[in-house]
């Protein structure tokens, strides 16, 4: 989530990653915490409740744990001089934030920030250089991480599925792209490359191309862009969070400087809520297409992979392909493994009807996707 979402005193968050619920708050010195959302007492919802001097606290039946230990501090029914139960205590995880962005890491116990590697950011290094200007937006959509990651590491489609929409394109200017994976940047830690247009966005004029746009993909599912040079600085971190099966959050922030006074007041006259509104329908806009790709390769022949169904394009699917072969290179299980996601080689319904790992560790609420995958017709309720 955004740490705006976490301000002093807000309520606890609960949200899932894999399929495993967690729950998240700001203890009494204004530390993050993260612990799994579920009271050992009788298995409720800790993000239900509330915070009370620092500590969670069940609304079942006020159960309270310490964020960093996950020890229970209180129990109101325990009878005089009798001990808290040294089973009393909830899984603990390590939090930090990076880029006005909250990470959590998903190995319980392991709450030693030193010990971790660091979180993924922007080259521009958003927290150091405060003169960008920044929008910040959140949705959730249902279909699978890997899915939402294609989606935006595919700016062919921008003209053709966005023709005048606000933040999108137009139709006409639908062209080949020059696209590239630098040789050698294709690791466990993701990969880098660039694209630009082959011709300008304007009536079809033969101009020289614009510049190239610099994309990385950083794992486990945040892809960085922005622009490689002159005057106009602008860049956009997408960070794409795998709640559960075939249900995803983006976290899609954008920012800019050097813009023209003219165009900075346009933007500051705009309100907010238009803003997301704008985004919302992009989104929107993809939603049924998307969730139809999903659907087919989950019904797809027992064995057949991604990339003997799909026709991919050089001028327009390079990083498409690339990102679904570095999902082939870290799997679907072990560490920095990612359930459920479907790579270009491995079979792809044997991946989307697997079930996380994680997911047994707790039940998701039932606003939440469930722990298993199932195609069902109410999947956007």
């Amino acid at each position: 989530c955004f740490e705006e979402n976490l301000p002093e005193g807000a309520e606890p968050l609960a949200f899932a990653a894999f399929g495993y619920g967690l729950a998240l708050w700001r203890d009494g010195s204004g530390t993050l915490r993260a612990v799994a959302d579920r009271c050992p007492h009788r298995l409720a919802k800790l993000s239900e409740g509330r915070v009370r001097n620092g500590a969670l606290e069940c609304l079942y039946h006020g159960w309270a744990f310490e964020g960093g230990s996950g020890k229970c501090v209180s129990i109101p029914q325990l009878e005089e001089g009798a001990a808290i139960p040294s089973r009393a205590c909830v899984a603990p995880y390590a939090v930090t934030v990076r880029e006005g962005i909250v990470f959590v890491w998903l190995t319980p116990g392991e709450t030693d920030l030193a010990s971790l590697p660091p979180p993924p950011a922007s080259e521009d290094d958003l927290d150091a250089d405060k003169s960008f200007s920044v929008y910040s937006f959140q949705i959730d959509v249902p279909y699978e991480a890997s899915f939402l990651v294609e989606n935006l590491l595919d700016p062919a489609h921008i003209p053709v599925s966005h023709d005048r929409t606000p933040g999108g394109g137009k139709r006409e200017n639908a062209q080949p792209l020059e696209m590239e994976v630098y040789d050698g940047s294709v690791d466990r830690t993701g990969f880098r490359g660039r694209y630009r247009n082959t011709r300008a966005s304007s009536g079809g004029a033969t101009r020289a191309p614009p510049g190239w746009i610099d994309v990385r993909f950083a794992a486990p599912g945040v892809i960085y862009q922005r622009n490689a040079g002159g005057p106009i600085r602008f860049g956009a971190a997408l960070h794409c969070m795998p709640l559960g099966a075939s249900r995803s959050r983006l976290l899609f922030r954008t920012y800019f400087k050097g813009l023209p006074r003219a165009a900075r007041l346009l933007l500051a006259l705009k309100p907010l809520w238009l803003r997301h509104l704008n985004s919302c329908k992009i989104l929107e806009q993809d939603a049924g297409l998307i969730a139809s790709q999903e659907d087919a390769l989950a019904a797809s022949a027992h064995g057949a992979s991604t990339g003997s169904q799909y026709l991919p394009l050089r001028s327009a699917d390079v990083f498409v392909v690339a990102h679904r072969k570095w999902l082939d290179l870290v799997g679907a299980s072990g560490a920095g493994g990612m359930p459920w996601a479907v790579g270009w080689d491995a079979p792809a319904a044997d991946a989307l009807h697997a079930a996380s790992p994680l997911a047994a560790r707790a039940t998701l609420a039932p606003s939440l996707a469930p722990a298993h995958r199932a195609i069902a017709e109410d999947r956007y309720s």
